[in-house]
């Protein structure tokens, strides 16, 4: 009988050591994100921030029913006056160029309206903490409460009546 001889794997399970050190640079679908919602006074001044944490139904995707979910969740006492979200998708390539030239670099974008899903890039787990969902709110101010009641207005003549009718 011939002897079969071992295979060397040592150097599979060196690479697999080796790779694991660097796991957390590579780029990961977004499961969750940190949410701040920062209630700004009549004064202008930040009043309250709260932080917490949304779950996504669907990976790298925050759908609008969730962000009408946070908003309805508010003081009715303010109003949403912005929406904007800080994605940091640098990718394993040019991380080092990220870190010397950090100016060439936006991770922030703003929303205007709640019309559709807000789609995020994948991240680079390592920094998978720092992608955030802002919504501020303002106080409603006497001014803008008196600007959404509607006016009612009343006849002062009498309306026509049978009765009426008859008496001229």
């Amino acid at each position: 009988m011939e002897e079969i001889e071992e295979i060397d794997t040592n150097w599979i399970k060196q690479y697999d050591e080796e790779s694991e050190k660097y796991d957390m640079f590579y780029e990961e679908p977004i499961k969750n994100i940190t949410v701040y919602s920062t209630y700004i006074n009549k004064n202008k001044e930040i009043e309250e921030i709260k932080k917490s944490t949304l779950y996504l139904s669907e990976l790298n995707t925050i759908n609008k029913e969730d962000i009408i979910k946070l908003i309805s969740e508010r003081d009715k006492k303010y109003k949403l006056t912005s929406i904007f979200t800080y994605n940091m998708d640098v990718t394993n390539k040019n991380v080092k160029d990220y870190f010397f030239n950090t100016h060439k670099y936006d991770f922030i974008k703003t929303y205007s309206s709640i019309n559709e899903n807000i789609i995020l890039n994948p991240t680079i787990a390592f920094f998978h903490e720092m992608n955030s969902l802002y919504l501020c709110f303002n106080e409603i101010t006497k001014d803008e409460k008196k600007r959404n009641t509607k006016k009612v207005l009343l006849s002062l003549s009498k309306p026509k009546t049978r009765k009426h009718k008859h008496l001229k």
